[in-house]
């Protein structure tokens, strides 16, 4: 039988887990400017040199548009199997 002064309610335990996770946060932020490391931002900039997305969802030579929907879509969205688009509405 459980003791009732061991029993937790769920406010108390999100507590208890938002706490633990605070603590992990600056736990790792700590040790990140520790060594003087920052999270990298990615600028619009980066993108616009290094990809062209210009020809993004314009081929249905692979997949002969099955369902409507380009190459690319259903390399990225459906991992490459066009059966999965069959609910897509």
């Amino acid at each position: 039988m459980h003791d009732p002064k061991k029993i937790q309610t769920n406010n108390e335990r999100k507590s208890d887990i938002t706490e633990e996770s605070e603590t992990a946060n600056k736990s790792l932020s700590n040790k990140l400017s520790d060594k003087g490391e920052e999270a990298e931002e990615d600028s619009p900039d980066d993108y616009e040199e290094n990809e062209s997305n210009d020809d993004y969802g314009s081929s249905g030579e692979k997949y002969g548009w099955y369902n409507g929907f380009s190459d690319d879509a259903i390399d990225d969205a459906f991992e490459g199997d066009p059966d999965a688009t069959w609910n897509v509405d």
